[in-house]
């Protein structure tokens, strides 16, 4: 089973060695986690949004209860990237309100991270651009 993308950053913290971070990452490094760390680690990516919606609802949902997660619907970040086609063509109105939808469907950690993600600011101690070269020399 994978693991929500909160489980592998919390594992990578309890890391207490550069080997044992690089280890946790190669240890998740499915498509969707690297997708993940490419969308928010890789300068050329940006994205319209880069904070939770206002009228976003957190959802009442107890950790592996949710509708989706991250490692499902990550490719629906193309919706928020500046200088795609489509994304370009939505109003900032029509992208909130399928952020809100995909934010509501997530578990409230999953969707903080997503939302971290799409403001290039994940937040998480000891993980940095030059460590995520390191490690996947080939993704950014």
């Amino acid at each position: 089973m994978k693991k929500n993308i909160y489980e592998i950053f919390d594992e990578f913290e309890l890391a207490t060695s550069k080997q044992e971070r690089i280890k946790v990452l190669q240890d998740n490094a499915s498509h969707y986690f690297l997708k993940f760390l490419k969308n928010a680690f890789d300068p050329n990516i940006q994205f319209y949004i880069n904070k939770f919606p206002d009228n976003y609802i957190e959802p009442d949902t107890f950790p592996g209860l949710r509708y989706a997660g991250i490692e499902s619907e990550i490719h629906k970040a193309y919706l928020f990237e500046k200088g795609n086609e489509t994304a370009d063509k939505l109003t900032p109105e029509k992208q909130n309100q399928l952020l809100v939808q995909l934010l509501e469907s997530f578990e409230p950690r999953e969707a903080d991270f997503f939302v971290r993600m799409l403001s290039k600011n994940i937040k998480v101690k000891h993980l940095t651009i030059n460590l995520i070269k390191e490690t996947f020399p080939t993704l950014l």
